[in-house]
Protein backbone atom coordinates (compact mmCIF):
# COMPACT_ATOMS: atom_id res chain seq x y z
CA UNK A 1 0.00 0.00 0.00
CA UNK A 2 1.51 3.25 -1.19
CA UNK A 3 1.57 6.50 0.78
CA UNK A 4 2.34 4.79 3.87
CA UNK A 5 4.10 7.36 5.50
CA UNK A 6 1.57 10.10 4.94
CA UNK A 7 0.51 9.48 8.21
CA UNK A 8 3.50 10.61 9.64
CA UNK A 9 2.28 14.14 8.59
CA UNK A 10 -0.52 13.51 11.23
CA UNK A 11 2.19 13.39 13.97
CA UNK A 12 4.18 16.37 12.69
CA UNK A 13 2.02 18.45 13.65
CA UNK A 14 1.69 17.50 17.15
CA UNK A 15 5.18 17.32 17.34
CA UNK A 16 5.79 21.27 16.31
CA UNK A 17 3.57 22.28 19.13
CA UNK A 18 5.44 20.07 21.96
CA UNK A 19 8.59 20.76 20.99
CA UNK A 20 10.07 17.02 20.42
CA UNK A 21 11.70 17.99 16.61
CA UNK A 22 13.65 21.72 16.23
CA UNK A 23 14.73 23.03 14.29
CA UNK A 24 31.40 10.66 -2.10
CA UNK A 25 33.17 8.38 -3.62
CA UNK A 26 31.33 8.03 -6.60
CA UNK A 27 32.69 5.10 -7.74
CA UNK A 28 30.71 2.87 -4.56
CA UNK A 29 27.19 1.62 -4.23
CA UNK A 30 25.27 1.52 -0.93
CA UNK A 31 25.37 -1.56 0.66
CA UNK A 32 22.05 -3.00 1.95
CA UNK A 33 20.87 -1.73 5.21
CA UNK A 34 18.50 -2.74 7.67
CA UNK A 35 16.93 -0.59 10.57
CA UNK A 36 18.30 -2.62 13.70
CA UNK A 37 15.89 -3.85 16.41
CA UNK A 38 18.62 -2.58 18.74
CA UNK A 39 21.16 -0.10 18.84
CA UNK A 40 24.75 -0.97 18.52
CA UNK A 41 26.82 -1.34 22.43
CA UNK A 42 28.03 2.17 23.25
CA UNK A 43 30.90 3.12 25.57
CA UNK A 44 29.29 6.19 26.46
CA UNK A 45 26.24 7.20 28.64
CA UNK A 46 23.92 8.42 26.18
CA UNK A 47 20.52 7.10 26.05
CA UNK A 48 19.42 5.09 23.16
CA UNK A 49 16.36 3.21 21.54
CA UNK A 50 15.01 -0.23 21.28
CA UNK A 51 12.95 -1.19 18.72
CA UNK A 52 11.48 -4.95 19.05
CA UNK A 53 11.60 -6.81 15.95
CA UNK A 54 8.17 -6.17 14.50
CA UNK A 55 8.69 -2.14 14.99
CA UNK A 56 12.10 -2.75 12.89
CA UNK A 57 10.32 -4.67 10.12
CA UNK A 58 7.73 -1.55 10.16
CA UNK A 59 10.29 0.85 9.76
CA UNK A 60 12.23 -0.78 6.98
CA UNK A 61 9.19 -1.44 5.11
CA UNK A 62 7.86 2.26 5.93
CA UNK A 63 10.96 3.54 4.09
CA UNK A 64 11.38 1.10 1.35
CA UNK A 65 7.64 1.95 0.45
CA UNK A 66 7.67 6.38 0.53
CA UNK A 67 10.91 5.91 -1.62
CA UNK A 68 8.72 3.95 -4.22
CA UNK A 69 6.47 6.98 -4.31
CA UNK A 70 9.30 9.53 -4.22
CA UNK A 71 11.25 7.84 -7.48
CA UNK A 72 7.46 7.69 -9.04
CA UNK A 73 7.63 11.56 -8.83
CA UNK A 74 4.81 11.16 -6.15
CA UNK A 75 3.71 12.83 -3.32
CA UNK A 76 5.79 11.40 -0.85
CA UNK A 77 6.75 12.42 2.75
CA UNK A 78 10.25 11.82 2.81
CA UNK A 79 11.47 13.62 -0.93
CA UNK A 80 15.33 13.38 -2.22
CA UNK A 81 16.10 16.38 -3.85
CA UNK A 82 15.60 15.57 -7.23
CA UNK A 83 14.01 16.84 -10.18
CA UNK A 84 11.85 14.88 -12.61
CA UNK A 85 11.96 15.89 -15.99
CA UNK A 86 11.53 14.43 -19.69
CA UNK A 87 13.65 15.26 -22.34
CA UNK A 88 11.61 17.78 -24.24
CA UNK A 89 11.22 20.08 -21.34
CA UNK A 90 14.92 20.13 -20.74
CA UNK A 91 16.06 21.27 -24.39
CA UNK A 92 12.86 23.51 -24.13
CA UNK A 93 13.41 24.98 -21.06
CA UNK A 94 17.20 25.38 -22.09
CA UNK A 95 16.19 27.20 -25.42
CA UNK A 96 14.02 29.82 -24.03
CA UNK A 97 17.22 30.66 -21.24
CA UNK A 98 20.32 29.02 -21.21
CA UNK A 99 21.35 31.31 -18.03
CA UNK A 100 17.90 29.86 -15.87
CA UNK A 101 18.66 26.39 -17.41
CA UNK A 102 21.79 26.09 -16.23
CA UNK A 103 20.54 27.36 -12.75
CA UNK A 104 17.56 25.03 -12.57
CA UNK A 105 19.55 21.96 -13.48
CA UNK A 106 23.62 22.23 -13.54
CA UNK A 107 24.75 19.88 -11.39
CA UNK A 108 21.58 19.01 -9.96
CA UNK A 109 20.33 15.26 -9.49
CA UNK A 110 17.28 14.31 -12.19
CA UNK A 111 15.67 11.83 -13.11
CA UNK A 112 14.91 12.21 -16.88
CA UNK A 113 12.84 10.65 -19.09
CA UNK A 114 12.75 10.43 -22.72
CA UNK A 115 12.73 8.70 -26.20
CA UNK A 116 15.95 7.11 -27.33
CA UNK A 117 16.87 9.23 -30.87
CA UNK A 118 20.59 7.24 -31.14
CA UNK A 119 23.31 5.41 -29.62
CA UNK A 120 26.84 6.35 -30.32
CA UNK A 121 30.24 5.93 -29.44
CA UNK A 122 32.36 9.10 -28.47
CA UNK A 123 36.25 9.51 -27.97
CA UNK A 124 37.46 5.92 -26.00
CA UNK A 125 34.20 3.97 -27.26
CA UNK A 126 32.81 5.61 -24.14
CA UNK A 127 28.85 5.17 -25.42
CA UNK A 128 26.35 8.74 -25.63
CA UNK A 129 23.02 8.04 -26.40
CA UNK A 130 20.57 11.07 -27.18
CA UNK A 131 16.97 11.18 -26.82
CA UNK A 132 14.48 12.77 -28.76
CA UNK A 133 13.55 16.03 -28.15
CA UNK A 134 10.66 19.12 -30.55
CA UNK A 135 14.27 20.27 -31.51
CA UNK A 136 15.42 18.32 -34.60
CA UNK A 137 18.73 19.96 -34.40
CA UNK A 138 19.08 19.55 -30.61
CA UNK A 139 18.84 16.44 -28.70
CA UNK A 140 19.28 15.35 -25.08
CA UNK A 141 22.96 13.95 -24.37
CA UNK A 142 23.00 11.16 -21.74
CA UNK A 143 26.73 9.95 -20.50
CA UNK A 144 26.60 7.07 -18.45
CA UNK A 145 28.32 6.49 -15.00
CA UNK A 146 31.39 4.51 -15.53
CA UNK A 147 30.12 0.99 -13.95
CA UNK A 148 26.77 1.74 -16.19
CA UNK A 149 27.59 2.21 -19.18
CA UNK A 150 27.20 -1.24 -20.85
CA UNK A 151 23.32 -0.62 -20.19
CA UNK A 152 23.83 1.37 -23.92
CA UNK A 153 24.74 -1.66 -25.39
CA UNK A 154 20.94 -3.15 -24.42
CA UNK A 155 19.31 0.41 -26.20
CA UNK A 156 17.18 0.52 -29.63
CA UNK A 157 16.26 3.80 -31.03
CA UNK A 158 12.67 4.40 -30.27
CA UNK A 159 12.60 2.84 -26.89
CA UNK A 160 11.34 4.98 -24.09
CA UNK A 161 13.90 5.01 -20.92
CA UNK A 162 14.01 6.36 -17.61
CA UNK A 163 17.60 7.66 -15.89
CA UNK A 164 18.70 9.17 -12.38
CA UNK A 165 21.61 11.60 -13.95
CA UNK A 166 23.18 14.54 -12.95
CA UNK A 167 23.02 17.81 -15.03
CA UNK A 168 25.65 18.92 -16.88
CA UNK A 169 24.78 22.26 -19.02
CA UNK A 170 24.62 22.67 -22.14
CA UNK A 171 26.71 22.32 -25.95
CA UNK A 172 25.54 24.07 -28.88
CA UNK A 173 22.41 24.02 -27.76
CA UNK A 174 22.21 20.30 -26.87
CA UNK A 175 21.68 19.73 -23.12
CA UNK A 176 23.45 16.76 -21.62
CA UNK A 177 23.15 14.66 -18.63
CA UNK A 178 26.04 12.94 -16.99
CA UNK A 179 26.91 9.98 -14.27
CA UNK A 180 23.31 8.52 -15.19
CA UNK A 181 22.52 5.36 -13.69
CA UNK A 182 19.27 3.29 -13.05
CA UNK A 183 16.50 4.90 -10.97
CA UNK A 184 16.50 1.54 -9.02
CA UNK A 185 20.37 2.36 -7.78
CA UNK A 186 19.88 5.75 -6.81
CA UNK A 187 16.35 4.60 -4.82
CA UNK A 188 18.18 2.08 -3.25
CA UNK A 189 21.00 4.60 -2.42
CA UNK A 190 18.46 6.64 -0.84
CA UNK A 191 16.80 4.25 0.70
CA UNK A 192 19.65 2.79 2.63
CA UNK A 193 20.44 6.57 3.83
CA UNK A 194 17.40 7.05 5.36
CA UNK A 195 18.31 3.40 7.41
CA UNK A 196 20.95 5.07 8.21
CA UNK A 197 19.45 7.74 10.06
CA UNK A 198 17.06 5.63 11.95
CA UNK A 199 20.40 3.64 13.28
CA UNK A 200 21.94 6.49 14.06
CA UNK A 201 18.79 8.18 15.84
CA UNK A 202 18.21 4.92 17.75
CA UNK A 203 21.95 5.66 19.08
CA UNK A 204 20.24 9.24 20.35
CA UNK A 205 21.85 10.85 17.67
CA UNK A 206 19.75 14.50 17.86
CA UNK A 207 20.88 15.42 14.42
CA UNK A 208 19.16 13.33 12.15
CA UNK A 209 16.33 14.73 9.75
CA UNK A 210 12.87 15.51 11.56
CA UNK A 211 10.96 13.33 9.38
CA UNK A 212 13.26 10.38 10.29
CA UNK A 213 12.16 11.21 13.98
CA UNK A 214 8.92 11.49 12.70
CA UNK A 215 9.08 7.98 11.31
CA UNK A 216 10.29 6.58 14.42
CA UNK A 217 7.50 8.09 17.11
CA UNK A 218 4.70 6.67 14.62
CA UNK A 219 6.29 3.27 14.42
CA UNK A 220 6.11 3.66 18.56
CA UNK A 221 2.52 4.91 18.80
CA UNK A 222 1.05 2.45 16.24
CA UNK A 223 3.32 -0.21 17.72
CA UNK A 224 1.71 0.45 21.61
CA UNK A 225 -1.98 0.64 19.84
CA UNK A 226 -1.57 -2.36 17.70
CA UNK A 227 0.25 -4.78 20.56
CA UNK A 228 3.46 -4.36 18.31
CA UNK A 229 1.40 -4.61 15.16
CA UNK A 230 -0.40 -8.37 16.60
CA UNK A 231 -3.71 -6.75 15.45
CA UNK A 232 -2.40 -5.01 11.77
CA UNK A 233 -2.96 -8.17 9.05
CA UNK A 234 0.03 -6.44 7.63
CA UNK A 235 1.94 -3.05 6.97
CA UNK A 236 0.43 -0.70 5.33
CA UNK A 237 -2.11 2.34 5.45
CA UNK A 238 -5.28 0.14 6.37
CA UNK A 239 -3.11 -0.55 9.46
CA UNK A 240 -2.73 2.83 10.65
CA UNK A 241 -5.72 4.11 9.11
CA UNK A 242 -7.99 1.83 11.55
CA UNK A 243 -5.33 2.34 14.37
CA UNK A 244 -5.79 6.06 14.23
CA UNK A 245 -9.53 6.01 13.84
CA UNK A 246 -9.69 3.20 17.13
CA UNK A 247 -7.43 5.97 18.97
CA UNK A 248 -9.48 8.87 18.29
CA UNK A 249 -13.24 6.72 19.01
CA UNK A 250 -11.71 6.04 22.61
CA UNK A 251 -10.75 10.05 23.19
CA UNK A 252 -7.10 9.72 22.77
CA UNK A 253 -6.37 13.19 20.20
CA UNK A 254 -2.59 13.01 19.06
CA UNK A 255 -1.98 15.97 21.23
CA UNK A 256 -2.98 14.66 24.40
CA UNK A 257 -1.30 11.31 23.62
CA UNK A 258 1.91 12.59 22.77
CA UNK A 259 1.83 14.44 26.05
CA UNK A 260 1.04 11.96 28.34
CA UNK A 261 2.71 8.62 26.81
CA UNK A 262 5.95 7.30 28.30
CA UNK A 263 7.00 6.49 25.16
CA UNK A 264 6.93 9.89 23.61
CA UNK A 265 8.04 11.55 26.49
CA UNK A 266 11.00 8.84 26.43
CA UNK A 267 11.82 9.94 22.60
CA UNK A 268 11.40 13.62 23.82
CA UNK A 269 14.34 13.39 25.96
CA UNK A 270 16.22 11.36 23.73
CA UNK A 271 15.53 13.31 20.15
CA UNK A 272 14.49 16.06 21.31
CA UNK A 273 16.01 20.00 21.76
CA UNK A 274 19.63 19.87 20.68
CA UNK A 275 21.54 20.75 23.90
Amino acid sequence: MKKVLKWVGIVFVVLFVIGLIVGKDENKSVEDISVSSAPSSSSNSKKTISLTAKEAEFINFAIEDDADVAFSGGDALIKPDVIFVTAKELQKNYAANEARGDKTYKDKDMVITGVVSSIDSSIGDIPVVTLKTNDMFNTVHVRFKKQYRDIAIELDKNKKITFFCKGDGVIIGSPTVSSCMPVDVAKKDFINKQKQYVNKALEGDKSVPDEVKGIILLTKIVGEETNDFAKCEKFGKKCLDSTMQKMKASGKDSKSYLESSPVAQELKEILGEKK
